[in-house]
């Protein structure tokens, strides 16, 4: 495996200076608008795939970043597999949007994400003909249930949380599959936090066990009765189980959320990142490819804050996370 993934390492490594640093960060805060932010990141090379001129916006670009992201990925990854459970979280996304516009009436096809492991005419005749079992089996039964209580229930929130929790158990599954250690700490670290924003959500929503019970994925490090226990008893008996856990920084974690949620939602993201810094030392292995795809995720996910700050005239109060995208944590 070393030999075959030698090129890829060398490959990602030439492009892992391209991702934008603190201070990039710090001056892209300083735009006064979307034109001016769009302009700022073509002029680095944002969206390089897209026509100049045109008609062209942010969500345009975020498009063609990702589409560019994933096309470099499967040309130089020896084995595409390792991407699994990333796509696995497309899928969901994607089952959630065309059963909600197949039961609305509504068009759902400009929210479908690429790439995903279940082509979307797939998702779509098994929605629409009721035929679940053409989907893959980490789907098939709660794409279903998704449907009925959706359908039956009206229950946006319970749907999600179906289909939530299956893509969950997929991606620690495939992260067993993978045997890299790395992916394996990266997919348990955003089950165990997903898990806790849920329950720290239907705590302050006052939500019944039986929703919780559905809503958690179990992942190393967590007991789900004891989160869905503490869950009933409110946010701040949450708060105490995560300090009580003590897993994947969750006393911190804790703390940070005691400041704010903000603060509580950049602590979880760094530590993501950190997680994904581990493969800087790798020189032969998929380690680096995959630290790269998760910086450039986070790099566009504050791109994205930005932007709607922006969109809806409050600039000043974006808070973006600068500096975290790089994989290297470079200052320069």
């Amino acid at each position: 495996m070393g030999a075959s993934y030698a090129y890829a390492v060398g490959n990602v490594r030439a492009r892992e200076p391209a991702l934008l640093t603190r201070p990039d960060m710090e001056q892209l805060l300083g735009v006064s608008d979307v034109a001016e932010l769009l302009s700022a990141l073509r002029d680095r090379g944002f969206g390089g795939s897209m026509p100049e001129g045109g008609n062209a916006g942010m969500e345009d670009l975020f498009r063609e970043e990702t589409r560019d992201l994933w096309r470099y990925l499967k040309e130089v990854s020896p084995d595409f597999s390792l991407y699994d459970a990333f796509l696995y979280r497309q899928d969901i996304h994607n089952c959630k949007a065309v059963i909600k516009g197949v039961l609305s009436g509504r068009a759902y096809q400009p929210l479908l994400l690429e790439p995903s492991s279940v082509p979307p005419e797939d998702l779509e005749k098994a929605v629409r003909e009721g035929a679940f079992e053409l989907l893959p089996p980490f789907l098939r039964e709660a794409a279903g249930r998704a449907y009925e209580i959706l359908a039956h229930a009206a229950d946006a929130q319970l749907a999600d949380a179906v289909l939530d929790r299956a893509g969950m158990a997929a991606m620690l599954a495939a992260a067993d599959r993978s045997r890299v250690p790395m992916l394996r700490e990266l997919m348990a670290t955003q089950v165990f936090y997903a898990d806790c924003k849920t329950a720290l959500r239907a705590a302050r929503a006052g939500k019944p066990p039986a929703y919780l019970e559905q809503a958690l994925c179990p992942c190393p490090g967590l007991d789900i009765g004891t989160l869905a226990a503490a869950a009933a008893a409110g946010e701040k008996a949450v708060l105490a189980c995560m300090e009580e856990l003590d897993a994947y920084g969750s006393r911190q974690a804790a703390e940070r959320y005691r400041e704010s949620p903000s603060s509580f939602e950049k602590f979880v993201d760094d530590r993501t990142m950190e997680v994904a810094r581990k493969g800087r030392s790798v020189t032969l292995g998929p380690e680096p490819l995959l630290g790269y795809l998760v910086a450039k995720e986070m790099q566009q996910k504050d791109l994205h804050i930005l932007f709607s700050g922006l969109r809806a005239g409050q600039a000043e109060a974006v808070s973006v996370r600068p500096g975290r995208a790089g994989i290297k944590g470079r200052r320069r």
